[in-house]
């Protein structure tokens, strides 16, 4: 388990709450079980939450045993039912079935009514979705989103409770973005050195802001081209000349039907959420049973990167450098912290408070300009230790 440190953020949004206690709050989510999740959480204990009232459930292709482990040494109550993954059904389906599970052995176990607060926080929208009809009936809830697929599926929903959108704040919009872009297309050059074929027309599937970013990195090294359906663009052209399809929509953006206009020898890979992107499981389906949810399936027309996955994560500790994602962490620590704080008579969705946003703006470009002088200063001494 690596410090603190590392994330020099978390500890600076920790700086402007010290007056809270969460010592009576009970914090349940879907959380990618990755160290940097660990590493932010624990710095809640230094506001009196007890890691016993932690409970917490991922995704099998976000989810690290070794991080599993240690997490449960702290005590936190983090479901196996993470890892859970049957190739022949859809994601989607299999992880309502896991989250309405996961929540109904809470709601038989745990008095929710001794807390003063209980936060849930989501990475997706189901959990929200499937709290509010559990949870309907409990007054001191307050939700927290923080990805734009899970804010689209419940925006419009009569909501029990707030809903604190991380999602759509500008810090994560802006300054995220980017980052995702440049790890997925890391991602993506590493799974090409073990696949064959020249990769000169790349297709990015959605105009968002993932997909806008990717398209901006790889711009001027391939002949790159954007669809979004909302352009009303005819997709099977598209589809019929891609050597590369990279999937950003946060949905099906090539349903089953469209298979046949792929061009043969095209790399499919997801950038989003899920296995949506793809339609995914109509590929597993034709094989006996796939175990790993990180493999990848060469078709006779086209090759499918990690089972339909997103391409950034692999199964490692971490899918993004601490030092990268404490962004994001900060994020939802701030998100935590807030939540804490907030009326619980008010529904609706709330934006993450806008102060905390500036300033935790500010200091992430600080860190980053710091960070960037020091590999300036090693690459420099570096030279000049070879050319002594």
């Amino acid at each position: 388990m690596f410090s603190i440190k590392k994330m020099p953020l978390l500890e600076y949004v920790k700086s402007f709450h010290s007056s809270v206690s969460l010592s009576n709050v009970l914090l349940i989510g879907c959380q990618h079980i990755l160290e940097t999740t660990h590493t932010m959480l624990r710095s809640l204990y230094d506001f009196g939450l007890n890691p016993k009232n932690i409970f917490l459930v991922g995704k099998c292709y976000s989810s690290n045993r070794s991080v599993w482990q240690e997490m449960h040494r702290d005590g936190i109550q983090v479901s196996f039912l993470s890892f859970s993954f049957e190739s022949h059904l859809t994601f989607d389906d299999q992880f309502y079935s896991i989250l309405d599970q996961f929540l109904k052995d809470i709601l038989h176990k745990v008095d929710l009514s001794k807390f003063h607060t209980i936060i849930l926080i989501d990475d997706g929208g189901q959990f929200l979705t499937i709290s509010m009809k559990l949870f309907k009936n409990h007054k001191n809830i307050i939700g927290i989103e923080q990805t734009t697929s899970g804010y689209e599926k419940i925006k419009f929903s009569p909501l029990p409770f707030p809903v604190i959108n991380v999602a759509r704040s500008q810090a994560k919009l802006i300054y995220e973005s980017p980052m995702i872009a440049d790890i997925v297309i890391e991602k993506i050059l590493k799974r090409m050195t073990v696949l064959k074929g020249d990769l000169k027309q790349i297709l990015v599937m959605g105009a968002g802001a993932i997909g806008s970013s990717i398209y901006t990195v790889l711009k001027n090294d391939y002949e790159v081209q954007v669809y979004d359906k909302k352009e009303g663009v005819d997709l099977e052209n598209h589809l019929q000349t891609a050597d590369m399809i990279i999937g950003c929509t946060g949905e099906t953006s090539i349903p089953f039907s469209k298979y046949k206009y792929i061009k043969k020898g095209c790399v499919l890979v997801s950038a989003s959420s899920s296995d949506r992107e793809f339609d995914a499981v109509h590929i597993r389906r034709k094989y006996e049973n796939i175990k790993s949810c990180y493999a990848d399936i060469e078709e006779e027309r086209f090759t499918l990167l990690n089972c339909g996955f997103p391409i950034n994560f692999d199964g490692d500790k971490n899918s993004v450098a601490p030092e990268k994602i404490q962004l994001t962490r900060a994020l939802l620590l701030a998100a935590i912290l807030q939540a804490y704080k907030m009326p619980k008579n008010s529904l609706g969705i709330f934006p993450l408070d806008i102060d905390m946003q500036r300033e935790i703006i500010s200091k992430y470009l600080s860190i980053q300009k710091l960070n960037n002088m020091e590999e300036i200063v090693e690459n420099g001494q570096s030279y000049f230790d070879k050319n002594k």
